[in-house]
């Protein structure tokens, strides 16, 4: 992968394990005093995450948020409340899902979970 300053730069934001849509992401970059673009903190994010080197969260169709991620296939629980997001390494569902899939004549070719609730902080609130 090709290195560029404004990857480094997204990829530095994203440190810490937090979640980011691009525009809030593009704010931190700014506050920082970065000059990088919005447009361009998307093509980073695109290009990171065919890399596999960001996960690509969908608390919502419409709005995408990012985090640094391990590089062994893992789902996430998503917390609803404060947006924090816990990888599961282990994977249980391949079986199930390549079950369902060949009743319904479908081959898969890769999988993911997300699984939406209230994290162990905001569930005792």
């Amino acid at each position: 992968m090709l290195q560029t300053r404004q990857r480094t730069e997204v990829l530095d934001a994203l440190r810490g394990g937090e979640a980011f849509a691009a525009q809030e992401l593009h704010d931190r970059l700014r506050a920082r005093g970065s000059k990088t673009g919005l447009a361009t903190v998307y093509r980073a994010l695109r290009k990171l995450a065919d890399e596999g080197a960001v996960d690509v969260i969908r608390e919502d169709p419409v709005q995408a948020r990012y985090r640094l991620c391990s590089p062994e296939h893992h789902h996430h629980l998503l917390c609803e409340s404060c947006g924090k997001v816990t990888e599961i390494p282990q994977c249980d569902i391949e079986g199930w899902a390549k079950k369902v899939a060949r009743k319904q004549g479908f081959v898969v070719r890769t999988h993911r979970a997300e699984i939406l609730g209230l994290c162990a902080t905001c569930s005792r609130r």
